[in-house]
């Protein structure tokens, strides 16, 4: 490993390692956010317009982020110029890979060990061979997948924070270096709604650490490009934000369970309340404890404000009636995220099918079907087949965090941040056991490993 000290060096390893998984799922692997994403791009709107406007003219939505159609639709028309769509794919997730692998490799070599510590130096060869040998990595890097850029940006956004953190904040004085990190923050949050809160919460705790308050204005900026992206180019462009149902599918999918167990305690005030939101008699029978999706796709467009302060109320009332609906509700909907089941695999290769409206842009001729992965398979194998269970790692994740927390390392614990929220995040994910939404967070398991048995040593980062 005396070889692997330097970034290209790094990359360069990295960047082999992955080949071989391109090759097996050439052209990589397409799922259905992706599909939905590309429809748009090519004028056929999906379910998510019907879901984020009522104008019947709308075709464009930010529900998934804008930001993927323009990238994925755009890729699949690039293939029709050059006459395979096969080729432009791939090329696409070429350069996410490398792109991915640098970001590894400035991270590795950030946290190389300076001091003649055996021991350390072994976790952190043992770390390296890990990111790039485990196959799930592999896989991932495959993937044409709003989620995998957004777990590129959130590995980006740890980098910085790393860098900064290990110049003891004074990075955060360098104006180039300050630029680059609201750049960051900014795609950040065009990778995935939620990341608006999770910067403005990094802001502040950023700004508090070091105690530099002038900085809370400055790295602010981002939020505001991105609030002026949501709020007034996306709209000028006739884009749609994202419906309502994605913040409320958390109260909407308690309410159904509530429903479900207690028909006869809702009062008719109540029951009208949510019948203004909800379809109240199918309410029930739609409710599927791993997924939001089918009670929160469900919810009237066309209702007021109005109605949702009044389903707020009812909504409210529910809870303190029966607050163990609430938990009940929460726990079935990310309990394999935190206990290793084995339900939902890690990874499983997906690609686009030929129907309405997919083959009027779509040359299925010249795409290939990915090849198995074998997850399945692994994730049922005795011991072996935890380090495949995402209910292994996230359990491992929040200990890591812990433990920096009780050795008060909080430069390390800052570097994270982004990391941690995203475990928060899955308590309310949409969907139980989603691969999806734990990439980043198994990405930086290693980086975390280092971070928690590294000596606390500044020393003056190379810029990004």
């Amino acid at each position: 490993m005396k070889r692997l000290n330097t970034i290209k060096s790094l990359w360069i390893f990295f960047v082999l390692l992955r080949i071989p998984y391109l090759l097996l799922e050439f052209p990589g692997c397409i799922y259905p956010d992706t599909i939905g994403s590309i429809e748009q791009f090519f004028g056929y709107p999906d379910f998510t317009a019907q879901l984020s406007s009522s104008d019947p003219s709308t075709i464009l939505t930010n529900h998934n982020p804008v930001i993927y159609t323009l990238l994925y639709g755009g890729t699949i028309w690039a293939g029709n110029l050059i006459g395979s769509q096969s080729v432009a794919v791939f090329a696409l997730i070429t350069l996410q890979m490398l792109l991915h692998s640098w970001i590894l490799a400035r991270l590795f070599i950030l946290l190389r060990p300076t001091n003649k510590n055996r021991k350390v130096l072994a976790w952190w060869n043992v770390s390296i061979l890990f990111t790039a040998l485990f196959p799930i990595y592999g896989f991932w890097s495959t993937l044409m997948l709003k989620d995998a850029l957004f777990s590129i940006t959130t590995l980006w956004l740890t980098l910085y924070l790393l860098e900064a953190v290990q110049s003891n904040g004074q990075l955060l004085n360098d104006k180039i270096f300050l630029l680059r990190f609201i750049s960051v923050c900014f795609l950040f949050m065009l990778s995935k709604n939620q990341c608006f809160y999770i910067v403005i919460l990094l802001i502040a705790a950023t700004s508090l650490f070091y105690r530099k308050w002038r900085l809370s204005a400055t790295l602010s900026i981002s939020a505001l490009l991105y609030f002026l992206w949501l709020h007034i180019l996306l709209p000028a462009c006739h884009v749609a934000l994202s419906g309502r149902q994605e913040l409320y599918g958390f109260a909407f999918q308690q309410t159904a369970l509530y429903i479900k167990q207690y028909p006869t305690e809702v009062e008719p005030e109540e029951r009208e309340a949510i019948s203004a939101l909800l379809p109240y008699d199918s309410i029930a029978a739609l409710y599927n404890p791993d997924l939001q999706d089918p009670v929160k796709f469900r919810y009237r467009v066309n209702a007021s404000d109005d109605d949702f302060a009044r389903f707020r109320w009812a909504y409210i009332r529910l809870m303190k009636r029966h607050p163990m609906v609430a938990i009940q509700s929460v726990w079935a909907g990310c309990n394999d995220y935190f206990i290793p089941s084995g339900r939902f695999p890690l990874f499983s290769p997906s690609f686009a099918i030929n129907e309405p409206p997919c083959e009027k842009f779509y040359t299925m001729d010249t795409l290939l079907h990915p090849q198995p992965s074998g997850m399945n398979t692994a994730m049922h194998i005795p011991l072996i087949g935890l380090l495949f269970r995402m209910g292994f790692y996230i359990p491992l994740s929040l200990v890591g965090y812990l433990i920096l927390l009780i050795r008060r390392k909080w430069e390390a614990s800052l570097a994270l941040f982004p990391v941690f929220v995203s475990i928060g995040v899955l308590i309310i994910s949409p969907q139980n056991g989603c691969f999806r939404y734990v990439m980043p967070i198994i990405w930086a398991l290693p980086i975390e490993l280092l971070l928690i048995i590294s000596t606390p040593i500044h020393k003056t980062a190379t810029q990004a």
